[in-house]
């Protein structure tokens, strides 16, 4: 009798740990592209190294071009690349709107047509492409190890991506499949109360003032998870502010390193020409942590529980691609 009832209690644990497994496989593996969902939490398996795993639309992110890297300043390679060419004035302003649907808040360039030209030096010759929307990435509560570029190791609380498509392509999302489809530039956000200008020698100091107000009030009103079923199409927020390209870029915007890589979510499409800039913007302390304090999900967890920063997929140890720099 002890035996049978030991047995039976055996085979009732081995049986609900069994079902357990397979609840848990099918969280981690979705057939249907469209219903992948992922996180940053590194003990999930939804987490950044399983990202190539959780559904077959989603392989690349295990890629030899991914991003994003580590900038070993030493190793990257002169070249008269020139600078930006904007189609508006840095100081005209600009609309944008805003919304939470989760890991990726994103401003959308509601009016304004901000086109960047003369792309040859980068190697997209006779392209124009068009600023789609702004989203930043950080790390957890109390880090400071918060953007997803590195430079020679070193990190800072936030950074900031404005994300372009080719003109050639209707959009983002069509022009992620094609080899000339996007650009992204990348700046380092550094919080105002780090004192760590050592990092970045010769960048000169800056505060800006106007990306700071408008991203604490934005990240404020913007506190609650909104999910459509889509976090690519997710109802935008009617929340509406104004910025300028000077708002959005350092102070010395013409020094840039460039590489070719990915994007840095699934599904990690090695179709991204990054332009990081060689120095950071500096937003207030505030809106980092109001940035970090937005629901992420319909659990009402915070980002600043696990980030939404990806890790470090090239340039670690040494510089095997190439990376070029203006200055």
């Amino acid at each position: 009798m002890m035996m049978s009832g030991a047995f039976g209690v055996c085979c009732f644990f081995l049986l609900f740990g069994s079902q357990s497994k397979v609840v848990f496989a099918a969280e981690c593996n979705e057939p249907d592209c469209s219903k992948a969902k992922f996180n940053y939490d590194r003990e999930n398996c939804l987490g950044p190294v399983k990202w190539s795993g959780i559904t077959s639309c989603w392989s690349t992110c295990n890629g030899n071009r991914q991003s994003p890297i580590n900038i070993r300043r030493a190793d990257a390679t002169y070249s008269d690349i020139g600078s930006l060419t904007f189609n508006i004035d840095l100081q005209k302003a600009f609309q944008v709107s805003s919304s939470n649907s989760g890991f990726k808040t994103n401003f959308k360039v509601s009016e304004e047509d901000i086109v960047i030209s003369d792309l040859t030096q980068f190697g997209l010759s006779g392209n124009s492409f068009k600023l789609d929307g702004i989203h930043y990435h950080a790390g957890k509560n109390n880090n400071l190890t918060g953007s997803e570029h590195s430079f020679d190791g070193e990190f800072l609380p936030m950074e900031q991506h404005m994300v372009f498509y080719n003109e050639k392509y209707s959009d983002v999302k069509s022009a992620s499949s094609n080899s000339d489809g996007l650009l992204v530039i990348g700046a380092m956000v550094r919080a105002s109360n780090n004192t760590i200008e050592t990092q970045f020698p010769g960048c000169p100091p800056s505060y800006h003032a106007a990306l700071s107000e408008v991203l604490t009030d934005s990240f404020d009103e913007l506190e609650d998870y909104s999910d459509s079923g889509d976090s690519e199409e997710s109802e935008e927020s009617p929340i509406s502010k104004t910025l300028t390209l000077l708002d959005l870029l350092p102070p010395d915007l013409e020094k840039v390193y460039t590489y070719e890589g990915s994007l840095t979510t699934p599904p990690c499409s090695e179709t991204v020409t990054w332009i990081v800039m060689k120095c950071p913007i500096t937003v207030s302390q505030v809106a980092v942590d109001k940035f970090k304090s937005l629901e992420v999900s319909s659990s009402e967890e915070v980002l600043g529980v696990h980030g939404n920063r990806r890790p470090v997929q090239r340039g670690q140890q040494d510089t095997t691609f190439t990376l070029l720099k203006n200055f």
